[in-house]
């Protein structure tokens, strides 16, 4: 069970405090992730990912997250995405070959988690390729910490 609060502004321990409170307590109510549901099964642990903003544009599968319009953490990348930059799809069957990454389908499912591409358009624009590597993107890399509710 989980649930995730993102902070891309300053830090400050009591922020960081407040966000750790209201995550456990959201875990604890209302859990997205489960909808609801399981909230009878405690909440043992957290995690504490901190973001460092990384200068270079030559993004690392694995390694940066990413974050325009929306974040998605490098985890995401690891989890959802070939080597080659396509998201995974449940009626997938085979693994595609290929490794030059293309982040054409990572800026769409970003266009959409901010909310500024619809669901229903299924056909956005593909860009030239020299356009897409001056897209306005961060990169970042991270820490973790995992910690125990006391």
């Amino acid at each position: 069970m989980g649930e995730c609060l993102g902070n891309m502004r300053e830090w400050s321990i009591s922020l960081e405090t407040n966000l750790v409170k209201d995550v456990i307590k959201k875990a604890k109510t209302t859990s997205r992730l489960t909808s609801g549901t399981k909230l009878n099964i405690p909440v043992r642990y957290y995690t504490i990912t901190y973001l460092y903003k990384d200068k270079s544009k030559e993004f690392i599968r694995g390694w940066h997250g990413i974050h325009k319009n929306a974040f998605y953490l490098s985890d995401v990348f690891l989890e959802h995405v070939y080597n080659n930059g396509k998201w995974i799809k449940d009626s997938d069957t085979e693994w595609p070959s290929g490794n030059e990454f293309n982040l054409e389908d990572t800026f769409v499912k970003l266009g959409i988690k901010s909310g500024r591409y619809s669901l229903k358009k299924t056909n956005h624009k593909k860009k030239s390729k020299k356009k897409r590597i001056n897209e306005l993107y961060d990169l970042y890399y991270s820490e973790v910490l995992h910690k125990t509710i006391n």
